[in-house]
């Protein structure tokens, strides 16, 4: 679960699911930090160990190991390409959900609500290198 304005990702361990008060913080601040006055992060897809996040204020994602005991630390951004563009950034990134390709691996699709100045919201692909 996300906090977005303080900037929180809380998990819950799978035998305390149905155990009231059991979320604990996971990760807070680090590329999970809200710009000021905004929100941080929003949209949130496991895939195996690896949580892959939007941060909506910042329109970056990234992805946390959750095994990790430092997930701020070791968190990494995701560098998005959009063309012959590097370090592009969506407007408003909330929803994420897997996309399976005609490869072996996977891609992730986002809703990008906008937000941003001359942008429309829409459904992006992201695919993933590695």
């Amino acid at each position: 679960m996300t906090e977005s304005i303080a900037g929180i990702i809380y998990r819950i361990d799978a035998a305390d699911v149905m155990t009231p008060d059991s979320a604990k913080i996971w990760m807070r601040g680090g590329l999970a930090a809200p710009p000021a006055g905004g929100f941080g992060p929003s949209g949130l897809m496991l895939a195996g160990s690896t949580l892959f996040v939007a941060n909506a204020g910042n329109g970056a994602l990234f992805v946390g190991d959750t095994t990790s005991d430092v997930p701020a630390a070791d968190a990494r951004a995701i560098t998005l390409r959009e063309g012959d563009r590097t370090g592009v950034s969506l407007c408003g990134p909330d929803g994420l959900l897997e996309q399976l390709g005609p490869t072996d691996g996977a891609d992730l699709a986002v809703v990008a609500n906008g937000g941003c100045t001359a942008a429309t919201p829409r459904v992006a692909r992201i695919f993933l290198d590695d």
